[in-house]
């Protein structure tokens, strides 16, 4: 008799029509149809005599799966031990997002930051010079903060593409350089500077649920059991300077202007949404992409209203997870 077992990174996702399993060390995904969830997410399932034995759409299955490494078998029963999904990182904030009018506002607000956190994001809406950018990024340097994303339209005139070039060599600080409103989309060889031909307009653009911004990793996975996987432990400065959980979310905290970051982020009602998780949303619960996914209490359905705690569906997803589909498209089978 021989046995089969998932490699320890890949995890399995019920959903109410589709399943996933999602592989955390690879970034990949795919789904399954959920009738196979609970013989798949047994240990040591018999390769033989099982209740799928006869079910060629599930040999198949068997056999994409141990093709593509994400099981193997074995001659006897293994004895397996339970995968510690515990995720705790050493930072009462995680994520700071800057919305700047220009590189003056961005100068001014990275400034007034005086909490240490993991990951900093500009995201920068009108005229911003390369000087800027090297003043704001050498002021999160000096508060110790590790990784910074930047997020900027394009403007051959203030910054031309060798400029963004140099800037992100020098810099190792920056993790990403995002640049819309491109002419054309493009990376740049060698770095992780992209180009793309969307404007960055307003925070409304926030919220958008799809396939291609899933994040199948183990920092999403299992933060999402567990906490809000957009709004933990994050603090956010609105265009206007507001400070916020998000720079899309109505309730604001103070000006940055009139009070810190830090004294801000002690504000017991800043942590309203930081527990509410996939697991507690009407239809996202029922949700195959529960756990890769990011959610958006800033534009919700508003259908589902709790001790005035807001449980509804973002409002900017389109996938039905009774019908697995978004929209009127086909369910994807593999991914």
């Amino acid at each position: 008799m021989s046995y089969i077992n998932f490699y320890a990174c890949c995890h399995i996702t019920k959903g109410f029509t589709y399943s996933i399993i999602t592989d955390l060390e690879r970034g990949i995904y795919f789904s399954f149809p959920t009738e196979y969830f609970e013989i798949l997410s047994q240990k040591n399932i018999p390769a033989q005599n099982n209740p799928y034995s006869s079910d060629p759409y599930f040999q198949e299955l068997l056999n994409f799966l141990e093709k593509n490494k994400f099981i193997y078998q074995t001659q006897q029963k293994e004895n397996i031990s339970e995968v510690n999904t515990e995720f705790i990182l050493p930072y009462e904030i995680e994520d700071i997002i800057i919305d700047a009018a220009n590189g003056e506002d961005l100068n001014y607000k990275t400034e007034k930051i005086d909490i240490f956190c993991e990951a900093i994001q500009f995201r920068i809406y009108g005229d911003c010079t390369v000087d800027n950018l090297y003043h704001s990024i050498n002021n999160i340097r000096a508060i110790g903060i590790s990784s910074i994303e930047i997020i900027i339209n394009y403007n051959e005139q203030l910054i031309t593409q060798e400029a963004y070039a140099d800037l992100y060599q020098k810099n190792n600080i920056i993790s990403r350089i995002i640049v819309m409103n491109s002419p054309e989309a493009k990376k740049a060889e060698g770095s992780s500077i992209l180009f793309t031909t969307s404007k960055l307009s307003s925070c409304e653009q926030c919220g958008i649920i799809s396939e291609s911004l899933f994040m199948p990793n183990q920092r999403t996975f299992l933060t999402s059991q567990k906490f809000n996987s957009c709004l933990n432990k994050k603090l956010s400065i609105d265009i206007n300077g507001e400070i916020k959980n998000c720079p899309s979310m109505k309730e604001s905290f103070g000006n940055i202007s009139e009070i810190s970051l830090s004294k801000a982020s002690g504000m017991p009602s800043l942590k309203k949404y930081w527990d509410v998780k996939k697991d507690d949303i009407e239809i996202c619960k029922d949700c195959e992409f529960r756990y890769i996914c990011t959610d958006c209490r800033a534009y919700t359905q508003q259908d589902e209203i709790i001790n005035d705690i807001d449980y509804s569906k973002p409002l900017k997803c389109s996938y039905d997870p009774y019908e697995g589909k978004w929209f009127s498209e086909k369910p994807i089978l593999y991914k």
